[in-house]
């Protein structure tokens, strides 16, 4: 009778430990698949946005351009008016709610350029509105200027540490 109880006792430890195993088995697989998951969308938005940002780049002089020559033409008292549809960064819009895959000093750096693109936008917008007076486009234009270097000069490195998480070089 005592092996019995001794096998029974097994056998109930065994199928136990058994369904204990498979029970963190498929835990530890969902997690590692999470985690693939999101370490895969982290660098699918490095990338992405790593190359919105290499074309806002490139665009940056003809920026400035356009900036300094409004500003001659109104110090020379020509007006600004322009009807323009306003911009917006794609895929930053597109994919802002996932920003947080990304480490959070990455995060932080592409939210301040974007910030700054965003104020150049809200500059620009107005000063061709038509709606201030010369002194205060004046003033839109160079806040403009400065909000592209910024955005320029935290860009160019961001792109390199957004490629490098990408896995890209």
């Amino acid at each position: 009778m005592s092996d019995l109880k001794s096998t029974i006792v097994e056998a109930v430890i065994g199928v136990g430990g058994t369904a204990v195993a498979a029970t963190i088995g498929m835990f530890g697989s969902a997690f590692l698949a999470e985690h693939y998951r999101r370490s895969r969308d982290a660098r699918a938005i490095a990338s992405g946005l790593a190359a919105e940002l290499t074309v806002h780049l490139a665009a940056a002089p003809n920026v400035r351009r356009v900036l300094q020559s409004m500003e001659t033409r109104l110090a020379d008292g020509r007006p600004l008016r322009l009807d323009i549809e306003r911009e917006s960064d794609k895929f930053y819009e597109a994919n802002v709610g996932k920003i947080g895959l990304l480490e959070p000093e990455l995060a932080e750096r592409v939210i301040k350029v974007y910030q700054h693109i965003a104020s150049f936008r809200s500059n620009f917008a107005i000063v061709l509105t038509g709606r201030v007076d010369v002194a205060l486009e004046r003033d839109l234009i160079h806040a403009a200027m400065q909000s592209v270097k910024t955005a320029e000069d935290l860009a160019a490195p961001l792109v390199v540490a957004l490629r490098s998480r990408a896995g890209r070089r």
